[in-house]
């Protein structure tokens, strides 16, 4: 926080990816769905979206292993269950 990564995203989710609390307050399915959207717009305008296919894809996967009914703050186990997974 603060620096060039800063986000709104981050300040507010950080304190809860720390302490592992992943009660829905924003359930991280509905940003699949919104990944979804995106990927619409960009192929409708051309757009060279580089990351969003990977993004989505993780989300898809997060969403597929269960986990999408977790607050968004969850994308921090889904990246250690894939890192162990290595």
């Amino acid at each position: 926080a603060g620096g060039y990564a800063d986000s709104r995203i981050l300040r507010t989710r950080a304190p809860r990816m720390v302490v592992d609390d992943f009660r829905p307050s924003g359930p991280a399915r509905y940003l699949l769905k919104d990944l979804d959207f995106a990927t619409d717009v960009a192929v409708a305008t051309r757009t060279d979206a580089a990351l969003l296919p990977a993004v989505r894809a993780a989300f898809a996967d997060l969403v597929a292993r269960g986990l999408g009914d977790h607050d968004m703050a969850v994308t921090k186990r889904y990246v250690e269950e894939r890192s162990r997974r290595r």
